[in-house]
C-alpha cells in the first residue's frame, strides 16, 4: 500500500508517492490476510492465529492498517471454540502474548457482541503476559 499526493504549485502539477507503508520486500505492513482467511477456511485455527499475530503493524502511523490487522485478530479469536483457546494462548511466547494483550486491550475500546469472546482470551492470557500497554 502506499498513499499518493497530488500538489499543485502554479500551473504545475505533481504526484507525490509515499512508499513508506511498504516492508522492505514490498509488502503492507501486517498479517498476510489470505494465508489467515486459507487457514480458518481449512479448520486450522491455530495456525490462523499465529499467522494473524505475524508482522504486527504497531509501529505503524497509517491507521487503516491497524484496524485491518485488529480486524483480523479478532476474525481469528472469534473462530476458536472456547476449550481450544488456552492450548493456543501457551503456544506464544511472551512477547506473542503481549502482543494478544495488546489486541484485546484495543478491541475493548470498541464493545461489540465479540466482548464476551475477548473475555476469555484475557482470561486466558492475563497471567502470561508482562505488558498491560494498549495498541495505539
Amino acid at each position: 500500500m502506499f498513499s499518493v499526493v497530488k500538489v499543485s504549485q502554479g500551473k504545475q502539477q505533481f504526484l507525490i508517492y509515499n512508499f513508506s507503508l511498504l516492508k522492505k520486500d514490498g509488502s503492507e505492513p501486517g498479517p498476510d490476510p489470505s494465508k489467515v482467511d486459507s487457514l480458518l477456511r481449512q479448520g486450522d485455527t491455530l495456525r490462523a492465529f499465529r499467522a494473524a499475530l505475524q508482522n504486527s503493524p504497531i509501529n505503524t502511523k497509517n491507521q487503516a492498517v491497524k484496524e485491518r490487522a485488529h480486524g483480523m485478530v479478532l476474525k481469528v479469536l472469534t473462530n476458536f471454540k472456547s476449550i481450544k483457546i488456552e492450548q493456543a494462548v501457551q503456544s506464544l511466547d511472551r512477547n506473542g502474548t503481549d502482543l494478544l494483550m495488546k489486541y484485546i486491550y484495543k478491541r475493548f475500546e470498541k464493545p461489540t457482541e465479540n466482548s464476551t469472546v475477548l473475555l476469555q482470551w484475557h482470561k486466558k492470557s492475563m497471567p502470561l503476559s508482562t505488558s498491560n500497554t494498549e495498541l495505539t
